[in-house]
């Protein structure tokens, strides 16, 4: 316990193996992903991250968990390593896939707690309706600007859930301020911790919005809708559903769900991947299955994987 020694006062003997024997699943470990994993794992909770995408350059101004030698690796990868050299006492399982309606029960099987991290409206609609179906506890945090937003539906089939408070709308990425992803991370973590140690209350009916521009700090009450689709009436239009073979994330970013070995220059073999440099595309295939592609529209990354 000496690993906890700062945190065993505040969370007690108990609260503190309440931790240790806990498991959350963190949707994204990009901007406030990265900084709650961190967190968490620091506090001795074990993990499951949820991202298909690879570093980028412009991710480098938020997401503390990677650096510039990692351009061009996939995330989850990178991020179990190193959240086991902080803590190996820990479980980290990486899971490489888009979230859609065809895994995401998967995704949130067997864990305690889920955390939203995410930057897509849709990917959080998908995971909203697992998290009712399943009964699982689960938040909602968001950036944009100098704004963040964060809540907890602790009590599935009691609190709202997120189709109640939000619409769908087109997912658009955010421009962020490094520290402002930090902020939010920072709430989840630490509601998550007094959840799952058993102490204190959460931010549940509540919406928290931050603007960290004037430091304006406001809790606004949220409520379920009778008539809700999804928490009301368990209609779960995204479950059990897909994008077919192939996902997108705009024109030039594409997750084959089957695995192709292409003949191209070899940039990095590891145990879970292996990357290649094939002209202007960056390819990424996991051992385990499925296919990345970068760089490239959706017609040439299927002439390239020969698909």
């Amino acid at each position: 316990m000496e690993r906890y020694r700062r945190q065993l006062p505040l969370l007690g003997k108990e609260g503190q193996e309440k931790l240790l024997r806990s498991k959350v699943a963190i949707m994204g470990v990009g901007g406030i992903g990265s900084f709650l994993s961190l967190q968490l794992a620091a506090a001795g909770v074990s993990l499951r991250l949820v991202d298909w995408d690879v570093v980028e350059l412009s991710n480098l101004n938020r997401q503390i968990l990677y650096t510039t030698g990692d351009l061009g690796k996939p995330k989850v990868y990178v991020a179990a390593e190193r959240l086991k050299e902080l803590n190996p006492e820990i479980e980290v399982e990486p899971v490489h896939e888009p979230i859609t309606g065809w895994n995401v029960l998967d995704m949130v099987k067997g864990v305690d707690l889920v955390l939203d991290a995410l930057d897509s409206i849709k990917a959080r609609m998908v995971v909203n309706e697992a998290c009712v179906k399943e009964g699982i506890p689960h938040t909602y945090a968001a950036i944009g600007d100098w704004f963040a937003t964060y809540t907890f539906f602790e009590k599935v089939g009691e609190d709202p859930c997120l189709r109640c408070i939000l619409r769908e709308s087109d997912d658009r990425p955010p421009n962020v301020i490094g520290p402002v992803p930090a902020v939010i991370a920072s709430i989840s973590a630490i509601e998550a911790i007094k959840y799952l140690a058993g102490i204190g209350g959460t931010l549940r009916k509540e919406l928290l919005i931050i603007d960290l521009k004037t430091m304006n700090f406001d809790r606004v009450k949220v409520f379920r809708n009778p008539n809700c689709p999804v928490c009301a009436k368990r209609e779960f239009s995204y479950l059990g559903k897909g994008d077919g073979e192939v996902f997108s994330k705009g024109s030039s970013h594409y997750f084959f769900r089957v695995k192709a070995e292409p003949d191209a220059e070899v940039l990095e073999e590891t145990e879970y991947y292996t990357r290649y440099k094939l002209g202007k595309a960056l390819i990424v295939s996991y051992k385990s299955g499925g296919t990345l592609v970068k760089g490239v529209d959706l017609e040439e990354a299927r002439l390239l994987l020969g698909f």
